[in-house]
C-alpha cells in the first residue's frame, strides 16, 4: 500500500468518495456483472464508468444543440442577406425586413 503524505493511498482516496446504495433490477444487476468480469474490473467501477461516459454524452448534445441553434440563426441571416440582394438592395437597411431568429 502506498503513503501519501502520511496516510496511505486507499484512505485518501476514500475520502473523497461518496458511498450511494442502488437497487437494481436482477436482469440489470447479471447484465452488468457479465460486463465488469468480462472487462476484468468491479461491477461499481464498470457502473462508475458508464456513469461518467453517459455525463459526457450530455454535455456534447448540449453542446451540438446550442451549435445547431448558432448555425439555424446564421442560416436565417444569410438568407434574409439573399432576399435582400435579390431585390437590389446592397445594404441590409435599405427597405430589407429585419432578420427573424425564430424558426419554426
Amino acid at each position: 500500500m502506498m503513503l501519501l503524505f502520511g496516510i496511505t493511498l486507499r484512505s485518501a482516496m476514500c475520502s473523497s468518495l461518496q458511498k450511494f446504495i442502488v437497487r437494481l433490477p436482477g436482469d440489470l444487476h447479471n447484465q452488468l456483472k457479465h460486463i465488469a468480469k468480462r472487462e476484468n474490473r468491479s461491477m461499481n467501477n464498470e457502473i462508475v464508468d458508464r456513469l461518467e461516459k453517459s455525463l459526457v454524452v450530455d454535455e456534447t448534445r448540449e453542446m451540438n444543440e446550442k451549435l445547431i441553434s448558432l448555425l439555424l440563426r446564421k442560416v436565417d441571416s444569410m438568407e434574409e442577406r439573399i432576399k435582400c440582394l435579390q431585390m437590389g438592395h446592397p445594404e441590409p437597411e435599405q427597405d430589407c425586413p429585419p432578420p427573424c431568429y425564430a424558426r419554426t
